[in-house]
């Protein structure tokens, strides 16, 4: 997905393992509700610890890797190939499908 920028549907999601539960949209508020519930039987200190190494390293990368994309010439040819609504230039002519992508 990050090399094609592919939408996976709910169900992929949930049979590759990327998120944990599919829920009706009635089930929504309700399922978030347990889920929080669960969490706080956890241990605060234990909870607080987690939170901070994936903010730590996680944010790290996910700070790196958007401050790398918004840089170079692949932004503005990227704008101006939505904007003009053609695929953009670095996508190989025998490759290229109907519109942007």
């Amino acid at each position: 997905m990050l090399l094609t920028g592919r939408t996976v549907t709910a169900a992929e999601a949930l049979a590759w393992g990327l998120v944990a539960r599919v829920v009706a949209p009635d089930q929504l508020m309700a399922t978030a509700t347990r889920v929080m519930a669960d969490c706080g039987q956890t241990a605060p200190g234990a909870r607080a610890t987690v939170k901070r190494v994936v903010d730590e390293f996680y944010g790290h990368y996910d700070r790196m890797s958007m401050d790398a994309s918004l840089a170079g010439p692949e932004v503005e040819e990227g704008w101006l190939s939505f904007k003009d609504r053609r695929p953009p230039n670095w996508i190989h002519p025998d490759l290229r499908t109907d519109g942007p992508r």
